[in-house]
Parts: structure tokens; sequence; C-alpha cells
């Protein structure tokens, strides 16, 4: 069993190494934005925000969220979300 882990520990660690400088995620801040739902799209799970400042901002609800079809129009909800970048290197013709 000990094996079996560590191989799999092996193979997980060497495949991070291979693809580590084809990928970079800058980490940002917990953002906290209370706003008015403006649209809804069901199928992308996305909603689009309209905050207090009367700046928008789009946000796409995780699976996890078991209750997004109950939002509708109108609703004023409170979201939290990290901002995070990331960049891949891409390859030539891509």
């Amino acid at each position: 069993m000990k094996l079996t882990t560590i191989s799999a520990a092996i193979l997980a660690f060497s495949l991070t190494s291979a693809y580590a400088g084809q990928t970079k995620t800058i980490t940002g801040d917990m953002v906290t934005v209370t706003a008015k739902v403006e649209a809804i799209e069901l199928q992308s799970r996305t909603l689009s925000l309209k905050k207090a400042d009367g700046t928008f901002a789009t946000l796409v609800v995780p699976e996890a969220y078991e209750r997004f079809p109950g939002i509708k129009v109108g609703d004023t909800v409170t979201a939290r979300y990290y901002d995070n970048i990331v960049f891949r290197k891409l390859n030539p013709g891509e």
C-alpha cells in the first residue's frame, strides 16, 4: 500500500514539474461583492452583477452552489471570490 502511495506521489510530482514552467498563477485577494443581479445565463452559470458604484462584474457560479436556479434578475446577492490571474505559454500556432 505504501509503495502505491509513493509511486502516485512521485508521478504527481513529475507531472507537476513538467508543466510548472508553462503556467503561472498570480494569487489575488478575496473580494466580497454585494450587488444587484442584472442578467443570468443558466447554461454557463454566469451572473452579471451591478455594484453600488455603478460598475459591473461578471461571475461564474460553481456547480457546488445548488441554489443557483433560485436566483432571479433584480435579486441582491453577496459573492466572495478570489481575483486570480493565470498565465499560460502558448505553443506555436495555438
